[in-house]
């Protein structure tokens, strides 16, 4: 499809055993107004496409990754974080958290490559930290608070003692309403920067919402303890024997 121009075709085969799982779906069904297919699992597939119109890409054209050599992968990483920024700073947190995921898959399996000098090594791991602490913050403000726990968390297993890590994993934590692992994670940021005005007044918005949250668990309960207790037959038993009296 890379080379291909508006408006051409193409013919591909699917042989086999890439066209049915003869596990798990032996038989495919694709629909649409005029015709419905199905696939036997031992079937050939001869598909025809054709490129209807294509969009160029922002970041121009781009290897697939198993193509690239070691210091393609860092530049095509820094123009992905560079998009993810330019994003950002737009309020546009889908469209940013989609670039930066792009870059941490980049960077993901460089460790294992076994021609990358100690100076490639060292900033391979900046951008890699780099790219998964703005994915956390951009999935926080998507709301998407598990995943941004998810990237922090890749972060402090490498680097236990990362402020920002800790700091937005707690926010992820508090958004899920795990409030002693967030409390766990603002306590140790606290204590590695505790002039950081911003965590201080995140962490005091995490006090304030913890007691909110207990006093409506409270009432919650309360309330559901009170109906089961008028619907009780003791309940209403005493009544009766009250009323006779």
């Amino acid at each position: 499809v890379k080379t291909m121009k508006a408006g051409e075709k193409a013919v591909v085969t699917v042989e086999p055993e890439w066209g049915a799982d003869s596990y798990r779906y032996p038989i495919y069904e694709f629909k649409n107004k005029s015709t419905k297919l199905s696939i036997e699992k031992d079937m050939t597939l001869r598909f025809e496409l054709e490129l209807l119109s294509f969009t160029p890409c922002e970041e121009g054209f781009e290897k697939d990754s198993w193509e690239m050599s070691a210091v393609e992968k860092i530049e095509a990483a820094k123009k992905r974080k560079d998009r993810g920024n330019h994003y950002y700073k737009l309020l546009n947190y889908k469209e940013a958290a989609h670039r930066y995921d792009k870059m941490v898959d980049l960077l993901l399996y460089m460790d294992s490559e076994q021609n990358l000098s100690d100076e490639q090594k060292v900033e391979v791991a900046a951008l890699r930290t780099a790219g998964q602490l703005n994915l956390a913050q951009s999935r926080l403000k998507l709301g998407e608070f598990s995943d941004a726990v998810k990237s922090c968390t890749a972060v402090l297993e490498k680097d236990p003692r990362n402020v920002k890590a800790l700091f937005r994993r707690a926010q992820g934590y508090a958004g899920l309403s795990e409030f002693e692992k967030a409390k766990a994670d603002f306590t140790l940021a606290l204590e590695l920067e505790p002039a950081n005005e911003e965590i201080q007044q995140e962490h005091q918005r995490f006090l304030r919402k913890q007691v909110e949250y207990i006093k409506k668990e409270k009432t919650i309960y309360a309330k559901m303890f009170n109906a089961k207790k008028k619907a009780s037959p003791l309940s209403e038993m005493q009544q009766g024997s009250s009323a006779a009296a």
